[in-house]
């Protein structure tokens, strides 16, 4: 349940939607924050993202983009299983269980279409972010890359 400030829910819909509590409410133009209807004393935060469903599904429009020479950023689950998993499910749910639960840091989002959230172009963006897990937010470092190892790839996909 949402009930306490950290509080974090995900819904993997058309448009996937992080849901979180907070009682320290820092607007911004990237997300919505909300009065909590059950708890005064806390927000609701709400971010949005559209390519969503499209990186894990692929669309009607996948082999057409293929076909106008965007090979490299036809990103549905199944594309990037085909690209660094021998095109097998077996082989990629292997690859997927020898991750660590934060990936190492990497994170990657894989855009078919223009991104609400975070706004960047269409294409495939790669970083590992140095302090993940401990920090404030404000001294976190990343670094972008071409490339992660095969397994490193499909965190951030699933």
């Amino acid at each position: 349940t949402l009930s306490n400030p950290g509080d974090l829910a995900i819904s993997l819909g058309t448009s996937d939607t992080v849901f979180g509590v907070t009682d320290v409410p820092e607007p911004s133009l990237d997300g919505n924050i909300l009065p909590n209807p059950v708890d005064p004393s806390t927000y609701m935060v709400m971010l949005c993202y559209k390519n969503g469903s499209l990186t894990r599904e692929g669309t009607i429009f996948s082999a057409f983009y293929c076909a106008v020479a965007l090979a490299n950023l036809c990103t549905s689950l199944s594309d990037i299983r085909d690209r660094y998993a021998e095109k097998s499910w077996d082989v990629f749910n292997n690859l997927l269980e020898q991750t660590d639960p934060l990936n190492g840091g990497k994170l990657g989002f894989y855009y078919k279409e223009h991104e609400i959230l975070p706004p960047l172009p269409v294409g495939f963006h790669r970083y590992i972010v140095d302090t993940l897990t401990s920090g404030p937010l404000a001294e976190t470092k990343e670094r972008q890359k071409d490339e992660f190892d095969p397994p490193s790839e499909f965190p951030p996909v699933v």
